[in-house]
């Protein structure tokens, strides 16, 4: 909807206040009431998800957060914060990677990169390091690796693997090991693997 006014005060059930929200196409149109951050309340998957994931996420079509402060260091052994840009994990992996780092993980790659990397030079990196690259998300996928924007500008969120890939995260039957990430969290999990 263009313009939504959604009263909150009377929240009592998990995703209530995200379902008043997301009928909002942007932040603009969004007028909200009868706040209060004691009655908003998350499923524990949603929240377990969120913990676990080394993604970037977008939100309302124009900045990214990353939604997990310690970044794959929780994960990988390599800190989210360790000063190195993009271009220097490129460096960085080139002179420390290991052959076969990524020898039976699948990856799936989509959207435009924000990296020194374009889309094509990130798969054959995978592909060198032993990783697969297939084109559609399934359970059996280990990493969806998203870009900003898709190629033809809309939001990431759009797009068909993104939203196979958050009904394989949140599904409750399915057993996936599925993580999305973006570009500079695929060079650190490199960077991490070359290490172990």
């Amino acid at each position: 909807l263009d313009y939504v006014v959604a009263n909150v005060s009377g929240v009592f059930a998990e995703a209530q206040t995200y379902v008043a929200l997301s009928r909002a196409t942007n932040r603009e149109g969004l007028e909200l009431r009868g706040f209060s951050a004691s009655k908003v309340r998350a499923n524990p998957k949603a929240l377990k998800f969120y913990e676990d994931t080394s993604a970037n996420f977008p939100y309302w079509n124009e900045s990214w957060t990353h939604t997990n402060a310690k970044g794959l260091a929780a994960n990988n052994g390599i800190k989210k914060n360790d000063g190195l840009t993009s271009e220097g994990l490129v460096d960085k992996i080139r002179n420390e990677r290991k052959p076969n780092c990524l020898t039976g993980l699948t990856f799936v790659f989509t959207g435009e990169m924000e990296s020194s990397l374009s889309r094509e030079e990130a798969e054959d990196l995978v592909r060198d390091l032993g990783g697969f690259i297939r084109g559609a998300v399934s359970g059996k996928t280990h990493y969806l690796v998203i870009g900003r924007k898709l190629e033809d500008g809309r939001d990431i969120c759009e797009g068909s693997k993104y939203r196979k890939a958050m009904q394989i995260c949140h599904g409750e039957n399915i057993k996936s090991d599925l993580q999305v990430i973006g570009c500079d969290a695929l060079l650190r999990l490199i960077l991490s693997k070359s290490i172990d």
